[in-house]
């Protein structure tokens, strides 16, 4: 099985600070795009799942304020699927608008719209990246 993808909408700052800043309806739109790959960083506990967070040694780091130090965890699940949880975050996690429940396992289905914090991302498989660069190039 093919690794998914996330594509996150960064606001372009870097996190200052040991503490989760708390999120604010005025914060700035996103200006910087990344993609990374759902996959574990070399050495990182957990085989099971991906983690999401602001702290270096997450699988997936989002230098955002907004971001917990460990804020989520992507799994694989039966069949092929996703689901994403939140891990006792700050700011939460949203999925295609819902905000998730602490510990609450969500599906994940490609092209689902995610908030991490403030951070804005989307949740792809290799086609739907390409075709997303495709129109965007």
């Amino acid at each position: 099985m093919k690794s998914p993808f996330l594509i996150a909408f960064i606001e372009g700052r870097p996190a200052q600070g040991f503490h989760t800043r708390v999120a604010s309806k005025n914060d700035a739109p996103p200006r910087a795009v990344e993609i990374f790959a759902c996959v574990k960083a070399p050495g990182n506990p957990y085989l099971d799942r991906i983690s999401i967070g602001r702290a270096t040694n997450c699988d997936i780091v989002l230098r955002d304020a907004s971001v917990s130090k460990l804020h989520a965890h992507i799994v694989s699940v039966a069949g092929g699927t996703y689901a994403i949880t939140d891990h006792r975050s700050h700011n939460g996690t949203v999925v295609n608008g819902a905000r998730l429940t602490v510990d609450q396992a969500q599906a994940l289905r490609f092209g689902d719209s995610l908030q991490i914090g403030t951070v804005l991302a989307k949740f792809l498989d290799a086609g739907l990246l390409y075709d997303l660069s495709k129109a965007k190039g």
